[in-house]
């Protein structure tokens, strides 16, 4: 390509956003002609966020723009500043990008939307962020989501947004909804569940997403004396479920009474997520707590979860893996790429009964049986060439978009 383009980044959102974007940051910068700027902001007052993504960039040695310090807060101002060829986004829904998003599309700059993790297509939070997630909803009455953000719930998002919002109410504020020029998701599954739904993206291409690209390789195992958990249990993030603390520990103690029927006398270790509260859990005995990821998957031989990340990744690094989600609480992930997955491989218990015989397949060679094998070799292959794929579909939408003008 010998004219010039810019390419635009907006990291807005969270650090699994960051490590969608990078990859494909870095794919992009070896395209000559190309320049590249980098656009940060804060995810509603969250500054803590917010400067983990600045320090990742940071170590990565690229330089960024702020908006609010050293870049506009308007839309309109940002594509006039960095007169953009295309933008690429890991989220949609984020007041400033929903603005960027409709401005570009109303001056005819393309837009490229990435996953920027595994999705549900049923909205779910907990109790603490329901106002957030009401106030956020599609079908929410505008006049509610302006008088939040009126009374400054925003903190110093709050005045701004609220500028904003009260002179048109722009986008619709469900993640993946916005009329991007390209949605690159995640698998099939996810391009037909959005289609259904109804996003208004132009196009949805299923490229596999960059975030999960270093969470398939990896030793399969430790040495056998290394093994020394027999089960590892993993939570998910608390604002994912809709429900109280005493279900969510009932499913954990579901897991632990299973094993205990499989092999009485496991070992047992949990790894909780780094946003989980752990008061709630410490009604579950004769189970330890493991800090980190690394060690839980260089100790343990069986992993077993809900809907976390982490059972795709122990999918894919190859082992003996089972995802647990009781038919009462199933609505909430029931329409999900790892849910039909785990459906789909056998993995996915869904009673007492279903849970005890998958526990014990999984102590007989269940990462060995076919369908896993193969699931693990294409989503590894598809994984890795992710950034690749999703580069190439964004240097064709310059290029389009060159030709037309």
């Amino acid at each position: 390509m010998t004219t010039p383009v810019t390419i635009l980044f907006v990291f807005a959102a969270s650090l699994t956003e960051a490590r969608s974007l990078l990859p494909v940051l870095r794919e992009v910068e070896k395209e000559p002609g190309v320049s590249l700027i980098c656009l940060t902001a804060a995810h509603l007052a969250d500054d803590a966020r917010l400067s983990l993504t600045q320090k990742l960039l940071q170590t990565q040695d690229i330089p960024f723009y702020t908006v609010g310090k050293d870049a506009p807060l308007s839309a309109k101002r940002i594509l006039a500043q960095f007169a953009p060829s295309v933008i690429v986004l890991g989220n949609d829904n984020l007041i400033i990008n929903r603005y960027i998003v409709h401005t570009a599309a109303a001056r005819g700059v393309p837009t490229v939307l990435i996953q920027e993790g595994l999705l549900n297509y049923v909205p779910v939070v907990s109790s603490k962020r329901s106002a957030f997630w009401l106030l956020t909803h599609p079908k929410t009455p505008f006049f509610l989501t302006r008088a939040y953000l009126a009374n400054g719930a925003f903190g110093k998002w709050g005045k701004a947004a609220v500028k904003t919002m009260l002179r048109q109410p722009i986008g619709n504020k469900a993640y993946g909804f916005n009329e991007v020029s390209l949605f690159c998701v995640l698998s099939e599954y996810d391009a037909e569940n959005f289609c259904r739904n109804g996003s208004a993206a132009r196009r949805l291409v299923p490229t596999g997403i960059p975030s999960l690209a270093d969470k398939s390789t990896g030793p399969v195992y430790q040495s056998e004396s290394e093994r020394d958990y027999d089960f590892v249990l993993f939570t998910t993030c608390e604002d994912q479920w809709l429900m109280t603390s005493k279900a969510q520990l009932g499913i954990y103690q579901d897991i632990v009474r299973a094993i205990r029927k499989v092999k009485p006398n496991a070992r047992v270790g949990i790894k909780f997520h780094q946003l989980e509260d752990k008061r709630k859990f410490c009604a579950l005995t004769g189970i330890e707590i493991i800090e980190t990821l690394e060690t839980a998957f260089a100790r343990g031989r069986v992993m077993v979860g809900t809907t976390t990340t982490v059972i795709l990744q122990s999918l894919l690094l190859g082992f003996p893996t089972v995802s647990y989600l009781p038919e009462e609480h199933q609505y909430q992930w029931a329409e999900s790429f790892l849910t039909d997955a785990c459906r789909r491989l056998g993995i996915l218990a869904t009673n007492n009964s279903s849970l005890v015989a998958i526990l014990g397949r999984s102590l007989n060679g269940l990462e060995k049986e076919p369908a896993l094998v193969s699931f693990r070799e294409f989503w590894r292959e598809r994984l890795q060439n992710s950034s690749v794929t999703i580069k190439n579909q964004i240097m064709a939408i310059c290029h389009d978009n060159l030709y037309q003008q």
